[in-house]
């Protein structure tokens, strides 16, 4: 599936992309899809052009990608269980390292969000939970609250402004 921005497609190797996200400065778009991969997409060319692919970390569909507020960090939820933490390595956002993936949902993870300052971040799925992940230093974080008492899965996760 493609998803069609001005004159640009954006496109992951015929398989569905899930979700999109903008980077809060405007200048990239990450996506996500069931090919298991993030791609980052550079806002300020025409057509848009794909700059980074972040893959080999999710064994199922990619379900949800956020960027940090900061821009330096990408949140991505799959369906295999997992969020993983991407961190960027240069100022083009051509390079991204996984540095944590947080693990505890009994099964797939449909959204993630960071807090405005960004150093929260929750996450949630079919479990029916929020878990609520705060980051402690560069590459720690530690689930400080899981919320229950929803009766289906929880489809998606947004902070108050």
């Amino acid at each position: 599936m493609m998803l069609s921005l001005c004159s640009s497609t954006l496109a992951h190797n015929d398989d569905r992309i899930w979700h999109c996200a903008w980077s809060h400065c405007g200048k990239y778009i990450a996506t996500c899809s069931a090919d298991k991969s993030v791609k980052v997409w550079s806002a300020r060319t025409e057509p848009l052009v794909c700059i980074a692919t972040l893959d080999d970390a999710h064994s199922r569909t990619v379900r949800a990608c956020e960027f940090s507020p900061d821009g330096e960090l990408i949140a991505t939820a799959s369906f295999d269980g997992t969020v993983i933490i991407w961190e960027c390595g240069n100022a083009s956002k051509t390079a991204w390292d996984q540095i944590a993936s947080l693990e505890g949902h009994e099964n797939e993870v449909k959204s993630v969000a960071w807090n405005s300052a960004g150093n929260f971040l929750a996450t949630c799925g079919r479990d029916k939970r929020v878990w609520v992940w705060e980051r402690l230093h560069e590459s720690e974080f530690e689930c400080v609250c899981v919320l229950e008492g929803h009766s289906q899965d929880v489809k998606f996760v947004r902070w108050h402004p």
